[in-house]
């Protein structure tokens, strides 16, 4: 399962969302650390807000299936996804965001380097386990992502939105600042703050809630909760083990 905007999320289950995830969140950008992200005069507001989001869905996993064992998420921000090489240690990280500029079959990293479509699908594929989040902020997108998922089947979730200029409708491209808001323009994105972020939560859930009412067993009270609440009746909960009331 690939998608590239949470409302094309299906309420179905696929059971890598089940696998064990990496313990990385792994960010190429031009800061060295989270220090020095915060110390930058020209950080994007939505910069912090996006890692949390992606910090947020590893700690579900860790709620959910205690028994995976996971150690918590580890961001780690590299110039170039080659230096990730050395603590993956031939494994998928759980996250990756690129949060430079992109063309439709390269995207740049955070030494001004390229990357092509082709070397990135490369380096997924020559690791263990999935990407559960791979995250696009960059200028056409939404073409890299097309692109990209039809040489790669470990990404399992993509928010790779960005088009192009739209003469009817302004740039659909994000001007620098606002990668993360969602419009179909520069002012509408002003308006409209993340809502995208806000939908991977709300459709993230949803798809959890689903599997426990096909019968998967969860032991939290707060898996029921989420089921409930996204729609599934506490007599059609009644069958399943290990769900308490």
């Amino acid at each position: 399962m690939t998608i590239r905007n949470p409302k094309q999320l299906p309420i179905e289950w696929n059971t890598r969302l089940m696998e064990k995830p990496h313990k990385f969140h792994v960010i190429i950008s031009k800061y060295s650390d989270e220090d020095d992200a915060r110390n930058t005069y020209d950080l994007p507001r939505g910069h912090f807000p996006h890692i949390e989001s992606i910090a947020n869905k590893y700690k579900a996993i860790q709620y959910w299936n205690p028994e995976l064992r996971l150690p918590n998420l580890e961001r780690r921000y590299v110039k170039r996804l080659e230096d990730a090489k050395e603590f993956l240690c031939g494994s998928n990280p759980f996250a990756i965001s690129f949060l430079e500029h992109g063309d439709c079959e390269d995207i740049q990293q955070g030494d001004e380097s390229w990357l092509s479509v082709d070397e990135l699908s490369e380096f997924i594929n020559s690791n263990q386990g999935n990407v559960w989040m791979f995250w696009n902020s960059g200028c056409k997108s939404w073409h890299f992502g097309n692109n990209l998922v039809k040489k790669t089947d470990k990404i399992l979730m993509m928010d790779a939105r960005h088009k192009k200029k739209d003469p009817k409708r302004g740039f659909t491209d994000p001007e620098q600042g606002f990668e993360f808001y969602d419009g179909y323009n520069d002012e509408e994105r002003r308006l409209r703050n993340m809502k995208t972020i806000s939908d991977w939560d709300l459709i993230f859930n949803e798809i959890y809630a689903e599997k426990v009412k096909q019968g998967e067993t969860f032991s939290t009270r707060l898996v029921r909760q989420i089921a409930i609440n996204s729609g599934v009746s506490p007599e059609e909960l009644d069958h399943v083990q290990g769900v308490p009331s």
